[in-house]
């Protein structure tokens, strides 16, 4: 198959190099042994209801993402379109939580200061990177529409994990 003929490649030429398998879903282990990466929904646009429907489709593909095979949840959209701060900072966030590649998709000679800031979070970048390399999993909906996610994460001794709250309605809402 497709990555016995990519391995084959890399062996050829002595390069490492990292693969990203562009199929817009998972779609089985032919991914996992051949891509370093693997896109892991559609396109994901300047639009929050674009990167809440990628944040959605993680429900159900991103217990495919382990050490060395990543989902790629498409390039960031921190400091494009008309996203407001509040939506770039669960955008960043989530796809951190997703172990996605961190890929910037915006005009660095234009982007504010505040969204530097937040793309350079090195504690958000450590949960992305984290070496346990997996990915947030839906836990459960608490109230009425706030998601609670959790990763994995390293300890040294014991385990420990992430926890992110994420509100996928429109209005404001306090839980416990």
């Amino acid at each position: 198959g497709y990555d016995r003929i990519i391995r084959e490649i890399e062996r050829e030429t002595g390069k490492n190099k990292v693969f990203n398998v562009c199929s817009w879903f998972y779609r089985g282990p032919w991914q996992l042994r051949t891509g370093d990466s693997w896109r892991s929904g559609v396109d994901v646009f300047a639009s929050w209801g674009s990167v809440s429907g990628v944040i959605d489709k993680q429900k159900r593909v991103g217990v495919y993402t382990i050490p060395g095979h990543y989902g790629d949840t498409d390039m960031l959209q921190v400091g494009n379109g008309s996203l407001t701060a509040a939506e770039n900072r669960t955008h960043f966030a989530m796809w951190a939580m997703f172990a996605s590649p961190l890929v910037i998709g915006c005009d660095l000679r234009y982007v504010s200061d505040e969204n530097v800031a937040l793309m350079s979070n090195t504690e958000l970048i450590a949960i992305n990177q984290d070496p346990v390399g997996r990915s947030a999993a839906y836990v459960k909906t608490l109230g009425s529409s706030t998601e609670l996610w959790m990763k994995e994460m390293s300890a040294g001794n014991g385990s420990a994990a992430a926890l992110a709250l994420y509100n996928s309605g429109e209005e404001e809402e306090t839980v416990t």
